[in-house]
């Protein structure tokens, strides 16, 4: 497995295996701009890409100033290369990268130990927020709590 930052060894249907393996989508009725990738990487938009051999098999996506924080947006690892170390090379990575910045992340109910391994530990004070297009169920769940 390897890493980079460089989001053009990244190409559509690649990094679209990645996440619907999981769960993870925006729904059936959005259509995909033939500029997706760069528009997911954009300005404050920093990538970090797991590779076996020529497949990607996890991205982490962080949102930052590159001055005062970093959030963690996602860290995805396909279904197929969870529990194999992807997800946590990718977030020494994020880890190593920012290191002198405050690092953020919202976490899906039971991803908190993940975080708190890495160091990200959960704020007693914070709660995230969200909502989804289509419908997406983790937003209907969410709100009944």
């Amino acid at each position: 497995m390897h890493i980079t930052t460089d989001e053009s060894k990244v190409d559509f249907v690649s990094f679209d295996a990645v996440y619907p393996s999981v769960g993870f989508h925006r729904g059936t009725s959005i259509t995909y701009p033939d500029d997706y990738i760069e528009k997911n990487f954009g300005p404050g938009v920093f990538g970090f890409f797991a590779f076996h051999e020529n497949e990607l098999i996890g991205v982490a996506r962080i949102l930052s100033d590159d001055c005062v924080c970093a959030h963690v947006a996602e860290i995805c690892v396909h279904r197929n290369w969870q529990r194999k170390g992807v997800g946590s090379a990718l977030m020494k990575a994020v880890v190593n990268r920012f290191s002198g910045l405050a690092i953020y992340a919202a976490s899906l109910v039971g991803q908190e130990v993940f975080f708190a391994k890495m160091g990200v530990v959960p704020q007693p004070l914070a709660i995230a927020c969200g909502w989804a297009p289509d419908g997406a169920d983790w937003v209907e769940r969410g709100a009944d709590k």
